[in-house]
């Protein structure tokens, strides 16, 4: 390594040591290894020695090689799962249904979920674990550690995923992606390969959609199982504490769930006939949830809109609670085509009906006229945004919405699970 590379590789470990442990540490670590390297330590080959690896396991892993006791003895049989799942904090609702419903699939089964950045904390709770998943993350630092140590000791590893963000024909063609800035765009096309080597270092991969299964299979060699989303008892159970309030009176709202940015291709048909209809309704409310830019919409949409920040699961759900129905707008690309019908879920939860396009599971799963309501023109959201406003109809496609979440959403019911990952819990 050149002279000049080197303080460029110490101040890269700096801040990432800074970013995972604090500065405190990070000066530590710092000034130890100065004091070694003016005493001429880092420039012995000492067989005993501990080197460094830039991991944080890194001496245990080389004291246990040095002791013949690396690989750990197998779990005892017969125990519930002990899971630790690896997956971002910031998708809260992907969470909510890829990762802590799992303990809904095996009867006394637990789950610790670690952001990647709490890598430490994750490969503590990996000594008690029986099972590993890896959810919507890419291949890093701290993943590759994650996942040497669940390898270390002998855990069967899963990973999860409820976009195809290991295909880059599909992120390339996602419109809403498109019309984010180019370092928006060329981060998530970078992102590709890194999900796909964590994905290919599992042993099999969960999704919930077979658009997606059929998606992963074309890129990965594992074995690919469908889990399809479903309410759990406690979603069930804080909806209908929300449906029971008492809601004052107020104008016709709608709720916009926005979990990302760049919607702009996907709201396109529906904004038209929100202008038209909040012209023809004056009172009407858009109730925005996540981030999304007023002054991309037209004036009177505008101003009949409240935007709130992407929330924990249980206050989104309280904000959907506030509406009369849900608007899922989809454009129709690879991407979207992969995603599954949570947003229909969410709104069940809390007895709401919806209007959405037919795309991806939408399509597959809500019933037309009584559930909701499928819209993919401007004149097709028109009517639906117009039905929708009498009171008895949202509350009748409402209550049917809850019914059939309750009915055919759930872990027993057929083609929820595939028995393989049900087997797979069970190991």
């Amino acid at each position: 390594m050149t002279a000049l590379a080197r303080p460029a590789h110490l101040a890269r470990r700096f801040l990432a040591v800074a970013g995972e442990a604090g500065f405190a540490e990070a000066a530590a670590r710092a000034a130890r290894h100065l004091g070694r390297r003016a005493a001429g330590e880092l420039n012995r080959a000492r067989r005993s020695a501990d080197l460094p690896l830039g991991y944080a396991l890194g001496a245990a892993w080389q004291e246990l090689a040095r002791r013949g006791a690396f690989h750990a003895a197998p779990r005892c049989a017969g125990a519930a799962p002990a899971i630790v799942a690896i997956a971002p904090a910031s998708v809260p609702q992907s969470r909510r249904y890829r990762v802590e419903a799992l303990e809904g699939l095996w009867p006394g089964a637990g789950v610790r979920v670690f952001d990647p950045s709490e890598a430490r904390a994750a490969a503590g709770a990996l000594q008690d674990a029986s099972h590993v998943v890896f959810a919507r993350c890419a291949r890093s630092e701290a993943t590759a550690m994650l996942l040497y140590e669940a390898r270390r000791l002998g855990l069967p590893v899963l990973y999860d995923l409820d976009d195809p963000l290991m295909s880059l024909p599909a992120c390339a063609g996602h419109r809403a992606l498109a019309s984010l800035p180019p370092a928006e765009r060329i981060g998530a096309l970078r992102a590709a390969p890194q999900v796909l080597e964590l994905m290919s270092a599992a042993d099999a991969v969960s999704v919930s959609t077979p658009a997606l299964a059929a998606e992963v299979a074309r890129f990965c060699p594992r074995p690919v199982w469908l889990r399809r989303n479903f309410l759990g008892e406690a979603d069930l159970a804080l909806g209908a504490r929300l449906v029971a309030l008492p809601r004052p009176p107020g104008p016709v709202t709608f709720a916009l769930p926005n979990g990302s940015r760049g919607r702009g291709p996907d709201l396109a048909p529906l904004i038209p006939a929100l202008e038209a209809h909040i012209a023809r309704a004056p009172g009407t409310r858009v109730l925005v949830i996540g981030p999304l830019d007023l002054r991309a919409l037209p004036r009177a949409v505008a101003a009949a809109s409240e935007v709130l920040p992407v929330l924990p699961y249980a206050g989104y759900l309280a904000a959907l609670a506030r509406a009369d129905a849900v608007l899922i707008p989809l454009a129709d690309d690879p991407f979207n085509r992969c995603k599954s019908a949570a947003r229909l879920l969410d709104a069940a939860a809390v007895g709401r009906p919806v209007a959405a396009s037919p795309v991806g599971e939408i399509d597959e799963v809500l019933r037309d006229g009584t559930t909701g309501l499928l819209a993919t023109t401007t004149e097709d959201w028109a009517e639906a945004l117009a039905t929708l406003s009498d009171p008895g109809c949202a509350r009748a496609m409402g209550a049917a919405n809850r019914a059939w979440a309750e009915a055919q959403r759930n872990v027993e019911a057929p083609g929820i699970a595939d028995p393989a990952l049900l087997a797979w819990g069970r190991s």
